[in-house]
């Protein structure tokens, strides 16, 4: 869930995590490419936390432009041009 303040999602234990913005400490945009086999099915944006833990958001979810939008503008700073990793 994106929040006005925080970032909260569950991994596969059911867990909640929750994080403010500000600890976010890096974003990058991993493109797979859809003529290679990949356990990622699609594009993502990986948002990597103080505590590296990672979030992992399909474009199918949110749009990568839309969503690095929205963290920059609830961070309040910039994150670095997308870095774009292929897969």
């Amino acid at each position: 869930m994106l929040l006005e303040n925080y970032i909260s999602f569950t991994d596969w234990s059911f867990i909640p995590w929750i994080y403010n913005y500000d600890q976010i400490s890096q974003v990058e945009t991993v493109v797979v490419d859809e003529g290679k086999w990949s356990i990622e099915p699609e594009t993502y944006v990986k948002v990597t936390f103080e505590d590296n833990r990672v979030l992992k958001v399909q474009k199918s979810l949110m749009g990568v432009s839309e969503f690095r939008k929205h963290l920059s503008q609830k961070a309040g700073r910039k994150f670095r041009k997308p870095t774009k990793r292929t897969k």
